[in-house]
């Protein structure tokens, strides 16, 4: 919650220093049918004000109406804050920024050595790179790097439980004017939802929620595998989840097209009693190993959060070596949604956390 908030008040100041990289404030509608949803709605107005998300309103049905005249609902959480932003401009911009620094990619973790020189990160049998901290900010393969080095604590890499994410897509131009979200359902997703396209050319719906087993390390890394397909069922149950809150899809059925999918990395099955596990950034206090920040469990709001992240773990290195470092960043509300991701440019490392840009 701290960094979400954090996280996006820094990421509009980032895009606004730089306009290369695009972005909209266009807000965003939690919306509700039914007394159960509209109560859960007033839930979490109070749980988001109390966790520092600035502006929010709630909205009856004629405002909603007045608002989104396409949508649906009894009622509505409105967040002006949330917004849109093109995360391959953001990564460009990140990549730019790193200037001269080394940047090594597609290689493989093979093992982490720990000498008393440091830490020596093994990339085959011959290319190794020494440092004193790592950062094992990898996403879905964040536990098996953990693993990977020299003698650490296994009962300090939680299970990691992929939680796959379908996407479908409608024509442009949008039938919205801001993001339309159902109210989270009860599979540990945010419920399908809309995002606006910073062109307008296409409306993304989802993700939804599913839990695939016997998955393997190479399913996961391999985007051209079956495990990343999206199966043209997913339509059905599509058109019927967004109907619930924008009846006009009923319509439309035959332009709607499977987009991608990707994987969560989430910290909890799909029998867990609490489906909303935080954000894991363990250091040398938690696991005892010198030099090691391992970041798990970073899924959506990753992405929105990762600038207040990233100050985060340098600010926990920085308590170990007693230096001094920047300031926090002045930094969110309610998320930032990448319009343009896509499996081949990651799911939600970078120190991105839940958008784990590869």
């Amino acid at each position: 919650a701290q960094l979400c908030a954090e996280g996006r008040r820094a990421i509009y100041k980032y895009c606004e220093a730089r306009p290369g990289v695009r972005h909209s404030k266009c807000g965003k509608l939690i919306v509700a049918n039914g007394t159960g949803e509209v109560g859960r709605l007033e839930e979490f107005f109070l749980k988001a004000t109390e966790n520092g998300v600035e502006n929010l309103r709630m909205l009856g049905a004629p405002e909603v109406r007045r608002m989104e005249p396409n949508v649906e609902a009894e009622a509505a959480l409105y967040s002006p804050e949330s917004g849109i932003v093109s995360v391959a401009d953001l990564v460009r911009e990140f990549l730019r920024e790193v200037g001269r620094s080394r940047l090594e990619l597609g290689k493989e973790v093979r093992r982490v050595r720990r000498e008393a020189t440091g830490l020596y990160v093994e990339f085959g049998e011959s290319e190794v790179i020494r440092c004193d901290y790592l950062i094992n900010c990898a996403g879905l393969a964040a536990q098996q790097v953990a693993l990977s080095i020299d003698d650490f604590p296994t009962d300090q890499v939680p299970h990691l439980y992929p939680a796959k994410g379908n996407y479908c897509w409608l024509p442009g131009p949008s039938p919205f004017k801001h993001l339309v979200y159902p109210v989270p359902s009860d599979d540990g997703g945010l419920g399908v939802h809309t995002t606006l396209t910073l062109d307008d050319r296409e409306i993304l719906l989802g993700p939804d929620v599913e839990w695939p087993q016997d998955l393997g390390a190479a399913d996961l890394r391999d985007y051209g595998s079956a495990a990343y397909e999206v199966p043209e069922a997913i339509r059905t149950k599509f058109l019927k989840l967004v109907a619930r809150y924008y009846p006009g899809i009923k319509t439309r059925g035959e332009e709607l097209r499977t987009k991608w999918a990707a994987f969560r990395p989430r910290l909890y099955g799909e029998d867990a009693a609490d489906r909303w596990a935080d954000f894991i950034v363990s250091t040398e206090d938690d696991h005892g190993v010198p030099g090691v920040v391992n970041l798990f469990g970073f899924e959506s709001p990753g992405m929105t959060a990762s600038l207040a992240i990233a100050d985060h773990v340098v600010a926990r290195i920085a308590v170990r070596v007693g230096k001094k470092v920047w300031g926090g960043r002045e930094g969110s509300s309610h998320g930032l949604v990448p319009t343009d991701w896509n499996p081949q440019l990651g799911s939600h490392g970078l120190v991105s956390g839940g958008v784990t840009w590869r």
